[in-house]
């Protein structure tokens, strides 16, 4: 064979790029050959610079303020035309919307794809997710509170330079290829209260449920079949913690015999009712008037079904 060598080339519209050569006297038969051209990009870099460009716009999305160092990521800084438009995408909700956000961050930054188009020059595809916060303060009406997700895709060019690799400009994006909007309202109830509690006793099996919208459901079902079993609604407000694992509910309508044992409690009373949370069990609990500093009396515990 001689001195002859094998190598790849690929031809682009502003040169040739070639792979190292190899002796074809040292190629085994059968063998695997990895021809790599020198001095590429590769997928570490490309997600490296990444990082450093959301990094730098990140900055921007806090203070409203370019970065001073923008050029060692963006081609002519905040000039360039990727830089304006994730600008932009963040515009509508963090300068127009009426409700601002409390918080923005870049989450999830990711490299989906790395593609050679020319010499100095590759095509790199990205997905990150916008995560912008809101919290009670921004909503004196509703208390709503939360996150709100966007999943961002896009394409950039970049380019080899001197000192390394730069940004130059778009290639599509960022766009918005899905949402997933968690600001809601907060729960009447502790989240850990929610679901199904029993309590067994010799005439009778107790249930209560406690549902997201506030909901209180106590079921009272007797042994005896000449006992009625009983139903019993109401439905909480608000909850309000006194102490450790206790809270005072904020009465909102319905029948307050489901806040306690009793099925019948009188159209007068002026109890204040609410619920101690100890891990898997939970007690019921009142107070005589609604003067909740003092320790409640207790009423019956049930454990999670």
């Amino acid at each position: 064979m001689g001195n002859k060598s094998v190598y790849v080339k690929k031809k682009f519209s502003d040169g040739t790029i070639k792979s190292n050569k190899q002796s074809l006297k040292d190629i085994a038969d059968g063998s695997t050959v990895q021809l790599d051209v020198p001095n590429q990009l590769n997928q570490d870099t490309a997600q490296q610079l990444l990082n450093t460009a959301f990094e730098k716009f990140s900055v921007h999305a806090s203070n409203q303020q370019d970065p001073t160092d923008l050029n060692t990521v963006f081609e002519n800084g905040s000039n360039n035309d990727v830089y304006k438009a994730l600008k932009e995408s963040i515009k509508q909700k963090m300068m127009v919307d009426s409700r601002k956000p409390s918080s923005f961050t870049i989450t999830s930054v990711s490299l989906s794809d790395l593609h050679q188009t020319g010499m100095k020059t590759y095509t790199l595809s990205y997905a990150l997710t916008y995560d912008y916060y809101y919290d009670e303060a921004t909503d004196q009406e509703k208390k709503t509170s939360g996150h709100l997700l966007q999943n961002i895709t896009g394409q950039i060019q970049v380019k080899k330079i001197e000192t390394g690799y730069t940004i130059s400009k778009s290639v599509s994006g960022p766009t918005v290829v899905s949402e997933d909007n968690q600001v809601k309202s907060p729960m009447p109830l502790p989240e850990e209260l929610i679901g199904t509690w029993e309590a067994k006793q010799d005439d009778k099996t107790i249930t209560m449920t406690f549902s997201e919208d506030g909901t209180v459901i106590k079921k009272t079902d007797y042994k005896d079949d000449k006992k009625e079993d009983t139903t019993k609604t109401a439905k909480v407000e608000k909850t309000e913690k006194t102490s450790d694992g206790t809270y005072r509910y904020y009465y909102q309508s319905g029948d307050r015999a489901a806040f306690t044992v009793l099925d019948d409690i009188g159209a007068n009373d002026q109890y204040t009712y609410g619920v101690k949370i100890s891990g898997s069990s939970i007690t019921t609990v009142y107070w005589e008037s609604g003067d909740t500093s003092g320790s409640p009396k207790t009423g019956i515990s049930l454990t999670k079904k």
